[in-house]
Parts: structure tokens; sequence; C-alpha cells
């Protein structure tokens, strides 16, 4: 005798699916809208020499989608990174996991432009 799937098995599993789908698509929608509010003109428009626009936002995009995809789970994930703290120093800091980008599209979304160039929330390419 052949079995059919329930209404309740068939709904979970259609929103486990698309709940991964989701939390890609949203780390992708978060680190381009970040990457976007450094490098846009119509945002802050922070300029690298000899670097154009399009390489800083693909730098910027593929350093967060890096980050984002990779999970953390011991205790100390923010591995003493604080994007909060001025890094006008030339201090190299590289997103490692989600929470560090988490909190680094948070810090680029709270402060003003000013503040941005001014050595807070890096990494800054």
């Amino acid at each position: 005798m052949r079995r059919r799937a329930t209404p309740w098995l068939i709904t979970t599993t259609a929103i486990a699916l698309m709940s991964c789908g989701l939390k890609e698509d949203e780390g992708v929608l978060l680190c381009s809208e970040t990457c976007d509010k450094l490098y846009l003109e119509s945002e802050c428009d922070i300029q690298s020499p000899g670097r154009t626009v399009s390489e800083l936002l693909d730098t910027c995009n593929t350093n967060c989608l890096q980050a984002w995809e990779t999970p953390c789970s011991s205790e100390d994930c923010l591995s003493g990174y604080d994007p909060y703290t001025d890094m006008s120093s030339g201090v190299s800091v590289e997103l490692q996991n989600q929470p560090q980008a988490e909190l680094w599209m948070d810090c680029v979304r709270e402060l003003e432009c000013a503040d941005l160039t001014g050595g807070y929330c890096a990494p800054i390419w």
C-alpha cells in the first residue's frame, strides 16, 4: 500500500527549502546594499586610487559574501573584531565569518559617510 504525503510534510519541506534560499538571497542583498553605500557616487562615494567603482564593488561583495557564507559556532566568532574601533592606522582587517559580516554591515548602515572614510567600519577596500 502506497502512502500519500501529508499536507504537513509538504508544507514543512517547502518552508525548509525556501528558508535556505532566502538566507542566501538575504546575504547577497545585504552585502550589495552595504557595498553600494560605501562606493556608489550617489552614496558615500569612497574611492581607492587606481581602482574603479566596479572593482571596489566586486571586491566588497566578494569578501562580504564569502564571510556571510562562513558560519561560526564558537563562542569567540568575533575574535576581537570591532568595526566601531578606529582603524585608520592602516591595520589590515578581513571579514572571516557571518557574525563578523553582520556586525560590519550594521556598522556601515549606522554610521555617516564621514565616519566611514575616517577609519571606522573596517574593512573598506
